[in-house]
């Protein structure tokens, strides 16, 4: 059985899991859908759907290929062949031009910027500014293939064209821009098996996108990038091909698949026996294939023959571009023998007057009053002005501007996560906006709300914002309050915790200043952080008895009161084997845990256990009440702290009690366990 169980089976018209045919055309267009149809009706050519699917105007350019318009819908972009195919039967030019939506001023970009070969799937950025392509340089009678495949940038004015890519990291270009126009995504046939990396857009930055490969496209809000997806498999016992329609997280984590084809191996080698390329031919264009999201991010259009009939024309002549609603999971064509061939793009996003909101990555802007149309654009500024003194940055920062004519104010709003500021500083995050005027950054914020992570500001004019904090002070060279994470922003990992040790007086540091996080904490140590929490400072804990209870802790240790103290209130024992204290031994997470719940229970000690039941079902799996259990003896302990927050166990989902704890985590622990100001 498959795990997904949206699937459309093919030579029948079945509909599984809430996959619904839907609709009739005309059907509504939002934006600009580009479509390239290679024959039927109408005929061979770009076409430009506006409106309603019914709503078809042919685009003057001579080539069917893959094409895309401009985000203001002023111009196109597409390539043409330059070449006798007689005299060089496989290798022959390609170049990448631009001309008006009506066909005027047609500029060979590629030309321009000097760049000859083979170019093809041109692509605008999201502001309009650039063009991506396709490229490759074969040499007479090799096929570009052959020669490899590159991804590059052109200037829309045709200057500036720079190779982005090493060559076999542009099979199959999707030309998929990320919404701020910084990053792409391209594929890879040299990488085995294929794969889809990010890059940014001066070829630097490349990393692996998991879970993705073919004819990707990223949704408006940066946050879902869709796919087409082909893998082997079986329905019932019979091996075949299946095709998907694949969504990921922007990181390519969280797979899902919409829906699928399947064609079985039995039904290509009944159609075409004896032909490798007709059989890859139908397994390819069953579909679905070639997915671009709406600008709104609702719906998804995209290539697929169905219902494929197999005594029919030949698969590509069955091919018709199809609209899959997300929210519905309603599927419905928006063609009739279309016959197309990959040149599906679909424009319109940012535009006025239509929607005076704009959002892009974590950034929205709204307009008070839009007089004119026009275009916005949230780009990431990768190296925006330093901050003012005493200021930090806390997010990326974005330039926004716009081709509309707009009055009244300009509300900005920023999102953030969680784990990306330094605990406890929500309240003081700030937009600031940069003046280019005066040079100088401004607070604009006018709300913060903490529950759905969002600051917004207000302002007159457009230019760089972002989110700012004001810098921390540190206590410990070595446990600092900046110089961590991408921005500079993130504080050491136990800064918040070590701060508010030392604040408590449970922490005092090492006579050069340092902290020393990552050191070892040892038995005699630990004593020392839980008498101090407990007894609520240093001057707190008693001296301690006349005469020592444990032979190797005599009273000139430096650990002596603060082991009486902890032995007096039930929290350490010693060793039953020797009777010794060992202040030298390294502590693990499984000795943390019985030390802490026995410093924390009511009452203190381990008296105070007695009366706690830990849950019958192990929060850890490698810490248990089974007695062959090597830390079966630390299983209560670990419950009670994992209960009260204290701990939260490993990405792994494991507690690890053999983990050696360092003075850096033992400040969370107590921070946490006493509950400490932060």
């Amino acid at each position: 059985m498959r795990a997904s169980p949206g699937s459309l089976v093919i030579l029948a018209l079945v509909v599984w899991g809430g996959v619904a045919l839907a609709g009739e055309p005309p059907v509504p267009i939002e934006g600009k859908l580009m479509v390239g149809w290679m024959g039927g009706t109408p005929p061979q050519g770009a076409y430009l759907m506006e409106g309603s699917s019914d709503n078809r105007v042919m685009l003057p350019v001579p080539e069917f290929g893959t094409g895309d318009v401009s985000p203001l819908g002023d111009c196109v972009t597409y390539w043409v062949d330059h070449g006798d195919y007689g005299s060089t039967p496989i290798y022959y030019e390609k170049h990448i031009w631009k001309a008006g939506i009506d066909g005027s001023d047609p500029v060979n970009l590629t030309q321009l910027a000097g760049v000859s070969g083979n170019s093809c799937k041109p692509r605008f950025s999201p502001d309009g500014s650039q063009i991506a392509f396709q490229h490759a340089d074969p040499l007479p009678g090799q096929r570009p293939c052959d020669a490899g495949w590159s991804t590059w940038i052109v200037q829309a004015d045709g200057s500036s064209a720079h190779q982005v890519t090493p060559l076999g990291y542009s099979a199959h270009f999707s030309g998929c821009w990320s919404p701020n126009g910084y990053r792409l995504i391209v594929n890879s046939e040299e990488v085995y098996p294929a794969s889809a990396f990010t890059i940014d857009s001066d070829g630097t930055d490349m990393q692996l996108l998991p879970n993705v490969y073919n004819s990707e496209d990223w949704s408006a809000d940066g946050r879902k990038i869709v796919c087409d997806w082909h893998e082997r498999g079986d329905q019932d016992g019979e091996p075949g091909w299946w095709r998907q329609l694949r969504m990921v997280d922007a990181d390519g984590s969280n797979p899902e698949v919409l829906f699928e084809h399947f064609v079985s191996d039995a039904t290509l080698y009944a159609l075409e026996p004896d032909d490798d390329f007709k059989r890859n031919e139908i397994r390819t264009w069953i579909g679905p294939l070639g997915p671009v999201w709406s600008p709104r991010g609702d719906r998804i259009a995209f290539y697929m023959a169905y219902p494929f009939e197999p005594s029919g024309p030949f698969v590509k002549e069955q091919v018709d571009v199809w609209m899959y609603d997300v929210p519905s999971a309603d599927l419905t064509k928006i063609t009739a023998d279309s016959n197309t061939e990959l040149s599906l793009s679909w424009n319109g996003d940012n535009t006025f007057p239509d929607d005076p909101e704009v959002t892009v990555d974590n950034t929205t802007v709204t307009f008070g009053e839009v007089i004119a149309d026009g275009l916005t654009t949230i780009i990431r500024d990768d190296d925006p002005p330093a901050m003012p003194t005493g200021y930090q940055f806390a997010s990326e920062y974005y330039e926004i501007s716009t081709t509309a004519e707009i009055s009244g104010p300009i509300g900005i709003c920023l999102t953030y996560r969680d784990e990306d500021i330094p605990s406890g500083t929500e309240e003081t995050l700030a937009v600031y906006h940069y003046d280019q005027d005066s040079g100088l950054w401004e607070d604009i914020t006018v709300s913060r709300d903490t529950e759905a992570n969002v600051v917004c500001g207000q302002t007159d004019s457009l230019s760089l914002f972002g989110l700012s904090l004001p810098l921390l002070s540190a206590q410990f060279p070595d446990v600092p309050s900046t110089g961590f994470g991408p921005v500079g922003l993130h504080p050491h990992w136990a800064y918040y915790e070590v701060e508010a040790c030392y604040d408590a007086g449970i922490v005092g540091g090492y006579p050069n200043g340092t902290y020393q996080p990552d050191w070892a904490v040892t038995r005699g140590q630990m004593a020392i952080y839980i008498s101090r929490a407990l007894a609520g400072s240093d001057d707190a804990v008693p001296t301690g008895p006349a005469q020592s209870s444990f032979a190797d802790v005599p009273s000139d240790d430096i650990c002596y009161k603060y082991i009486e103290y902890a032995h007096a209130n039930e929290i350490v024992f010693g060793y039953p084997s020797d009777g010794l204290y060992h202040p030298e031994y390294d502590v693990d997470r499984g000795q943390m845990a019985v030390f802490v719940a026995r410093a924390t229970a009511t009452p203190t000690g381990e008296s105070g256990m007695v009366a706690y039941t830990p849950p019958a079902t192990p929060t850890f799996a490698d810490v248990t009440s089974d007695p062959l259990d090597r830390y079966q003896a630390c299983y209560k302990y670990v419950e009670y702290i994992a209960a009260a927050g204290v701990t939260h166990g490993y990405d792994d989902g494991l507690y690890h009690p053999d983990y050696i704890v360092s003075r850096g985590l033992m400040a969370i622990y107590v921070a946490r366990a006493f509950q400490l100001p932060m």
